[in-house]
């Protein structure tokens, strides 16, 4: 009968015992229900916690992208919001099916829902997460906070610089970009602002292999990149030098001497007291004609002049020039085919006038003689015969 007593008034102590706990008395208050908020996103990546408070809030948002001013070459500034986005923490909700499916929405923008059933292991039953038992981890993102400024979409060079590349002169756009800008007229391989300065006339020579002077006569450059070439530049210039004798092969003065190419004369030379003549003309072959007012005119044809070298050629013994006969009704000589001014007006000899004379003095019949007067613009061409 004791132990009956006994054994009842223990289970009623224990009930109540389990009444008075459950109803608070003699220990802690039980803790007061999380907010409808729990583990829903707020500010710059965070969540709220349990009592409604924003955690893990940085000061942007993962992925965002904030524009600064220009840079570089033609660049703009960007820097990136960057965070690390995972789970922490564990929950005493019930980890079932339903509840990880609800929770998917709260995770929008932090980890993927399937990222999240794969860490979390739902598959209907309890979910584990970071060692959490019977709950799950709350999606964080952490370390929210804007990268360093870059160079974003930068050029490759100072707009308006310039430079030479490979030999061919480039500027800088506005848009940073270069671009030819150079000037070849010759159009060789080097521009004119990379080293074609001074040659940019001859293709092939540049300022580096430019001569000081025309190397060669006779290789078809203008070597000195002066716009002659060859037998035209004046450093391949040669002379013709000789004597004159006229009756008794005596020297004869003031008799003149012609270097004709064609029928262009193209350089002139007067006999001294002595009836020695010297001038300078380009290398080439001519034709030496040597008149007088009182003697027959007499022609050396095949007359080769070498670059740079002097070439002599005397009127004399054989060639000595004779006394001339009467005039012609054509200006000339008899037995001499130089028109003469002397003879004007003998036999019907005339000129079209004194200029006419005197450009055609010495000259002979198709010649065409150019007199200056002082100045090029006072050229007078005159056509003689």
């Amino acid at each position: 009968m004791f132990s009956r007593t006994f054994l009842f008034f223990l289970v009623v102590l224990l009930i109540v015992s389990n009444s008075f706990s459950a109803a608070g008395g003699g220990g802690n208050p039980p803790p007061p229900p999380c907010s409808g908020n729990n583990g829903q996103p707020c500010g710059n990546c965070g969540y709220y916690d349990c009592q409604n408070n924003c955690i893990g809030s940085g000061t942007c948002y993962p992925g965002t992208v904030e524009y600064g001013g220009s840079c570089g070459n033609c660049g703009t500034l960007k820097r990136t919001c960057g965070g690390t986005c995972g789970f922490s923490g564990t929950s005493s909700l019930e980890g079932s099916q339903d509840s990880v499916n609800a929770f998917e929405n709260s995770i929008v923008g932090m980890v993927s829902a399937k990222e999240w059933k794969e860490r979390s292991g739902a598959s209907g039953g309890a979910v584990t997460e970071l060692g959490g038992i019977g709950g799950f981890g709350f999606p964080s993102c952490y370390n929210c906070d804007w990268g360093a400024w870059e160079c974003f979409n930068e050029g490759v060079c100072p707009a308006g610089s310039a430079r030479c590349n490979n030999a061919s002169y480039q500027t800088c756009s506005s848009g940073c970009q270069w671009q030819d800008a150079g000037t070849n007229a010759d159009l060789d391989s080097m521009d004119f602002q990379c080293g074609d300065s001074l040659c940019d006339n001859v293709a092939g020579i540049y300022n580096a292999t430019k001569a000081d002077s025309e190397t060669s006569c006779t290789d078809g450059a203008d070597n000195d990149c002066d716009g002659t070439t060859d037998c035209a530049d004046m450093d391949c210039k040669g002379s013709i030098a000789g004597t004159v004798a006229g009756e008794s092969n005596a020297s004869l003065a003031d008799a003149t001497v012609s270097a004709l190419s064609g029928t262009m004369t193209q350089a002139a030379a007067t006999t001294d007291g002595s009836g020695k003549y010297a001038m300078a003309v380009d290398c080439g072959t001519y034709n030496l004609v040597v008149s007088h007012e009182d003697y027959a005119s007499l022609t050396k044809e095949g007359i080769v002049v070498p670059p740079q070298s002097r070439t002599v050629s005397d009127f004399i013994s054989n060639h000595s020039l004779v006394p001339l006969g009467s005039c012609e009704a054509d200006c000339t000589g008899a037995g001499d085919d130089t028109i003469h001014s002397s003879c004007e007006g003998i036999h019907g000899c005339s000129f079209y006038d004194s200029t006419a004379a005197q450009a055609c003095n010495l000259a002979r019949k198709g010649w065409f003689r150019m007199l200056y007067k002082g100045k090029p613009v006072k050229l007078v061409v005159a056509s003689c015969g």
